[in-house]
């Protein structure tokens, strides 16, 4: 068969179009996300060759048509990709600082958001849309907001030696969390931009900060474990632990019954990466997705019917809720 392969210059943002046999793979995915009507994947990190000096790569995934992805090529690693909540936008976060806002349908870049001095490890969207979070940082810790129609800082705060891992937004848009490498997790109040509670506990990198759909519950993740806060109280309520694994990676599903966490063994050779799903009111674990080498990234469907999982070598694969094998892309 011939080669097919349609390259467009658009924005400085390089976009292809070809065959899945021919197609550029991302080779070491970095973070995954439906899109809110669940017919499209994003899956960010960097393109092939040398992982330390390629350039990021973020590929768009129809799973209604299964058509080849959209390419979406960066000067560096994607760390993190968001949709906003009309699916129309992506936002990306990568490893030399910048965040860039791009047509979910095109490829297209919409705009830059500046701040970010060093490296951003996650992106988030406002339920709104009309605000997008990240967080940053290596010597120092910062988060960003910004308001994204004009583009203009809203807020933001500062640790003077510690980065920011995670951050995401309350379900009702008016709590942001942030997790650090000091092993806590802060929320601050967006009427006030207060901050309101700061989780302290764990041992290691919060790399996760996740609310449930209620709104109730901040889910934070650190070396082998989860732990959930009422976001009230502040008390923490349960605790998910795998001590067979070193988790980065987690994701509620809509109904707030279950927690997911892709993580890695780093005492077996080759690392097996495996994903946990547990039931969050008996804590125990329901079932484990296997089959992927290195960090397995995670993320659930809007619907909840489907799992997506993704690991360093570029392997991504589909499953049922119930952890039943569904395809791969």
């Amino acid at each position: 068969m011939p080669k097919r392969l349609l390259v467009a210059l658009l924005a400085g943002c390089l976009l292809t179009w070809h065959s899945l046999a021919e197609s550029s793979r991302v080779t070491l995915i970095t973070d995954m996300e439906f899109s809110p009507d669940g017919a499209s994947l994003a899956v960010a990190g960097i393109g092939p060759g040398e992982r330390f000096s390629n350039p990021g790569l973020l590929q768009i995934h129809d799973l209604s048509k299964r058509t080849p992805p959209l390419n979406i090529s960066g000067k560096q690693r994607f760390s993190s990709v968001a949709y906003r909540p009309d699916g129309k936008i992506l936002a990306t976060g990568s490893e030399d600082g910048t965040v860039v806002l791009w047509s979910a349908t095109t490829g297209k870049k919409q705009m830059a958001l500046a701040g970010c001095k060093s490296q951003v490890w996650e992106v988030a969207y406002s339920p709104s849309g009309r605000q997008v979070a990240a967080a940053s940082g290596w010597s120092q810790g910062l988060t960003m907001l910004w308001s994204v129609g004009p583009g203009k800082t809203e807020w933001s705060s500062r640790l003077p030696s510690d980065p920011f891992y995670s951050v995401t937004f309350s379900p009702d848009g008016t709590l942001l969390a942030a997790g650090d490498r000091t092993g806590t997790a802060r929320v601050w109040t967006l009427l006030t931009n207060e901050q309101i509670l700061e989780l302290k506990g764990h041992k290691g990198w919060v790399t996760e900060v996740a609310f449930s759909q209620d709104g109730r519950y901040l889910a934070t993740l650190a070396g082998s474990e989860v732990r959930l806060y009422d976001i009230t109280s502040g008390e923490q309520v349960k605790t998910l632990s795998d001590p067979s694994q070193q988790l980065h990676s987690l994701a509620w599903f809509p109904d707030g019954t279950r927690l997911i966490a892709g993580g890695i063994n780093y005492d077996e050779s080759p690392y097996r990466g495996t994903a946990r799903v547990w039931e969050v009111e008996s804590g125990k674990l329901a079932f484990s997705l296997e089959g992927h080498k290195g960090v397995v990234r995670v993320a659930v469907s809007p619907s909840g019917d489907r799992i997506a999982t993704g690991d360093e070598e570029g392997r991504i694969r589909l499953w049922g809720s119930d952890g039943s094998k569904a395809g791969g892309l």
